[in-house]
């Protein structure tokens, strides 16, 4: 079976400090027999606690917000 490393970055830049940032995340691999993840990290700027659930649909997912004055924010999956 063939092993790719696939890493997903999102960034946002504000023009001015924020307060709140409520995010939604669907960076997650799916459950599959045809798909083994060796390895699956999700790195947040200020390292938020994110909250799992299911969305409609089945697919895993999270919500998060950033709470302290940001310039901007980063998300890496992979």
């Amino acid at each position: 079976m063939p092993i790719f490393k696939i890493q997903h970055v999102t960034k946002y830049e504000y023009d001015r400090l924020i307060r709140k940032a409520m995010n939604e995340i669907k960076i997650f691999p799916i459950v599959s027999d045809d798909l083994e993840v060796i390895q699956h990290d999700l790195v947040i700027t200020g390292n938020p606690e994110v909250q799992l659930f299911t969305d409609y649909w089945g697919n895993p997912s999270g919500s998060f917000n950033v709470m302290p004055l940001i310039w901007n924010l980063l998300s890496t999956a992979g």
